[in-house]
């Protein structure tokens, strides 16, 4: 799993923001991108997966003293895909947040954290909690975002990105 991020095959990186500190996680950016990476590498980093088939994307990754948005290219193409296969656009949520695409994004790694979308936008409750069960996983919606990743790499692919 130590290439993950330094092959031209997606797969997923080894770390887990929910159990390591934003220090860690730039640490481990820094470490896989030791200069600023040439822009052929791209990280989609997933939040709140396995509710619903509909995607979001946060429109900020902020820290106390830094805010960084997500790269266009990625969004574009994470956008088109979306439209195309829920006939919607992506939605953007308009507050700053921090998960672990800030740490990339602050090492010039081109990044977008994509999230379920609720109805009604409404944020998860009880993730990484005791209320955080198995049984509110939604199979089919895990199903429905790793179909949307897949066309997310090939149209990347057809794209050159």
């Amino acid at each position: 799993m130590d290439e993950c991020c330094t092959t031209s095959t997606p797969s997923p990186c080894p770390q887990n923001g929910t159990s390591v500190r934003p220090t860690q996680v730039l640490t481990y950016a820094e470490a896989y991108f030791p200069i600023p990476p040439d822009g052929t590498t791209a990280l989609i980093n997933l939040e709140f997966i396995g509710a619903t088939a509909d995607m979001g994307v946060y429109a900020r990754e902020a820290s106390s003293l830094r805010s960084f948005a997500p790269d266009e290219r990625l969004l574009g193409l994470l956008d088109d895909v979306h439209g195309r296969r829920r006939a919607k656009p992506l939605y953007r949520f308009p507050y700053p947040v921090g998960t672990d695409g800030r740490s990339f994004l602050a090492h010039g790694v081109r990044a977008a954290t994509i999230f379920n979308d609720l109805p009604g936008h409404a944020l998860p409750r009880g993730m990484h909690s005791a209320a955080d069960r198995r049984e509110l996983v939604d199979t089919g919606a895990l199903d429905a975002a790793l179909e949307y990743l897949q066309d997310v790499v090939r149209e990347a692919d057809r794209r050159g990105l």
